[in-house]
């Protein structure tokens, strides 16, 4: 067990290394598009931490002398944590994208550049949803669509208390 803690700390520093050492050449020669946001250090800082969530979740069932509950409850919670490192480097993407934007538009001088931070934070909120709903699908070793079919059977009856109790309460004052 120590040694796979081990194996993910080292895979994890090597991969920060290799991102923010190699890929901070390429980036400092790209100052535009898409390659300068998948680019940029904070980008590349979240998702070098994919990579120790990743080791700990396909290496646990090399661990021997484990029982298999203990195996399958941390590869869940491995996998969860999984999205949410994957979910925080495509909001960091989003917010350095958003940065990028402002920054073009100032070196351009239009003042008439649409803000884009509304649907900046649209995509992030999304993504956050998104991420909770598989999260608790992984915790729970289920699909995420059971998760998603039980949340439209919850709004469905919502939907119905809340228009009962809005059309009793209006027969109630005539």
């Amino acid at each position: 067990m120590r040694g796979l803690l081990l194996v993910a700390w080292v895979a994890q520093w090597l991969a920060r290394q290799a991102l923010a050492r190699g890929l901070a050449r390429l980036a400092a020669h790209t100052q535009r598009g898409v390659v300068a946001v998948l680019l940029n250090p904070g980008v590349l800082s979240r998702a070098a931490q994919i990579v120790l969530t990743l080791v700990i979740q396909l290496g646990m069932g090399l661990v021997e002398h484990l029982p298999p509950t203990l195996v399958t409850v941390v590869q869940n919670v491995a996998a969860a944590l999984t999205v949410l490192c994957i979910a925080r480097t495509l909001i960091e993407v989003l917010s350095v994208t958003q940065i990028v934007h402002q920054q073009r538009a100032l070196a351009e001088g239009t003042e008439r550049s649409r803000s884009i931070k509304s649907y900046i934070q649209l995509g992030q909120l999304v993504v956050g949803a998104a991420a909770v709903v598989v999260m608790i699908a992984a915790l729970a070793d289920k699909s995420p669509l059971i998760g998603l079919s039980g949340f439209g059977a919850m709004s469905a009856a919502a939907s119905v208390f809340w228009t009962t109790k809005r059309s009793t309460g209006r027969a109630r004052s005539n």
